[in-house]
């Protein structure tokens, strides 16, 4: 045998189809993806378990702050923290800045507007009722929507007299 023929016999190594480098690759982005969603929902769980049960029932509708305090005290404490606060700062504080006074080109920019008679800081959730009943933007015929944002009472409204019937009211018809 000539030289010339055993170099044509000899075999070559064969390259693996590129298709299957592919299909590895997707399987493996697959395989990596799956363990990620089952590594986090692991972590839900547990994060879940450590918050426990509500050691005492609430009532479906109740708005007193104070019985949700025995399951929930840090979140209780955090609400009623706003009560006690005497500063007054750039940010809000028991004082509520007045917004009209500190940049007068608001009055321009709200005319016709409720805001352009009174436009005041918020106080956060404590004074959200307080705030809201003395303010001078209302009128007679302000709607009851206003109360959506600021009453927790608003889903029992809701379920008793319907949220269609509800939104028919005035701003004054719940004022208590």
């Amino acid at each position: 045998m000539s030289a010339k023929n055993s170099f044509r016999n000899r075999t070559t190594p064969t390259q693996p189809a590129a298709w299957r480098g592919w299909l590895l690759f997707g399987a493996a982005v697959v395989a990596t993806f799956a363990l990620g969603v089952l590594a986090a929902s692991i972590l839900q769980r547990r994060e879940e378990a450590k918050a426990g049960l509500p050691l005492e029932p609430i009532a479906e509708y109740e708005t007193d702050s104070s019985k949700w305090a025995v399951n929930w005290p840090r979140q209780y404490d955090s609400y009623r923290g706003g009560e006690e606060s005497s500063s007054e700062t750039k940010f809000g504080g028991a004082y509520p800045r007045d917004l009209l006074a500190e940049t007068p080109a608001n009055v321009i920019l709200f005319a016709g507007y409720g805001f352009a008679k009174e436009y005041r800081q918020a106080r956060g959730h404590l004074h959200t009722i307080e705030d809201v009943v003395n303010t001078t933007r209302l009128t007679p015929t302000t709607a009851a929507t206003c109360w959506t944002c600021k009453s927790p009472d608003v889903v029992r409204l809701m379920a008793d007299m319907g949220p269609a019937e509800f939104y028919k009211q005035t701003f004054d018809s719940f004022k208590g």
